[in-house]
This record gives C-alpha cells, structure tokens and sequence, in this order.
C-alpha cells in the first residue's frame, strides 16, 4: 500500500511518495473518520508473506495459516486492518479488525476485501468478502464468493459480521464470483 501524490490535478500523473504498508497488504479502503482521522481499511499483514521462505502468518497475531507455497490451493486467510493517521505523512498505526475465518457461520471465510463506509452517526457499515463453501453445501453463494455486510458502532469497532449473502438472489440468478466491492456516497 503506497503514498502517491500529484502536484497538480487529481488525474495525475502522480509519483511514489512512500510504502505505507509492504506486499502482501493490498485491497486498500481509505476513508477519513469525523475527527479527520484517515483510516486505510487492508488485508494482508505486510510483512512480506509471500517472498522467498516466509509464510502468511508472519506478524499476523498466529492468526494466518496458509503456507505460501499452497496459497493458490485455497483462501488467503489473512486478517483485515486498519492503518490509521492523523496525516498522509504518517506515522501509521495499525488495528486488525477481523479474522474472516473466525467469523461464526463462515468457516472458510479468509480475505474480507473491505469497502467502509461513515454513516451520519458515526457508525460503520462494511461490505466484505464472504467465500462459502460451493454449491452443493452453499446455494446461497453459487460461485463460493459473495458480498455480506458488517458493521461496527466506531471505526475501532468492534466489528460484527453477518456472513449471509447480500446479494442472493442476484448471485444465484447470475452464477458469478463477486469480489471487491466499493461504497460510493453522493455529496
């Protein structure tokens, strides 16, 4: 997850400021909380859990298990955080939020791909990534990845998450594998 800037409009072209957080964090969410906090919501722990020897549980809290070299083989099971700061420039802190796969009635849940969002009131609604077992022990989800909803009374949670799908009908009527939501709000 990197810091990019552009001096002089918002299409670019921008330059590399900083890495805020190394490979494997991706999926990045940025949204600014009320008291201008700016909250980077990530999977992945960054800390290199796919380079040469390391596996995806490192400095991830003994909560990641997948061994790189099998990561294709099944879900990445990383947790979901969030980088925080009061500025762009840092210094960035972290709090991991969830574990998808600890998520009551979602077993196999792993990468959340988290789209936040701020309602009016300060709470959080979250779409996020659910991975179900397939169809036939999962008609709610054919393709074994849907979208589900979370939510938390503050950005610094705690979050709850419901792993039924948001979009059954959709999904069952389209059969598609559904992956990385955006919440967009109108000004």
């Amino acid at each position: 997850i990197g810091h990019a800037v552009s001096p002089d409009r918002p299409e670019g072209p921008y330059r590399l400021k900083e890495i805020i957080k190394p490979h494997f964090a991706h999926e990045p969410a940025a949204i600014v909380a009320d008291d201008g906090t700016i909250l980077i919501y990530h999977i992945g722990s960054g800390n290199n859990e796919t380079g040469s020897g390391s596996l995806y549980h490192t400095d991830c809290q003994n909560l990641c298990t997948i061994d790189v070299n099998n990561h294709h083989k099944g879900p990445f099971t990383g947790t979901t955080s969030i980088l925080y700061s009061q500025s762009f420039d840092g210094p960035w802190q972290n709090l991991d939020i969830a574990y998808g796969s600890l998520v009551p009635g979602c077993p196999i849940c792993g990468d959340t791909n988290p789209a936040p969002i701020i309602l009016d009131d300060g709470t959080i609604r979250m779409i996020w990534r659910t991975t179900l077992p397939k169809p036939p022990l999962n008609q709610a989800c054919p393709k074994a990845s849907c979208q589900a909803l979370a939510a938390a009374p503050t950005w610094r949670g705690p979050y709850m998450f419901n792993p039924a799908n948001m979009f059954q009908e959709q999904a069952a009527a389209m059969k598609v594998h559904i992956e990385d939501a955006h919440y967009w709000r109108a000004p």
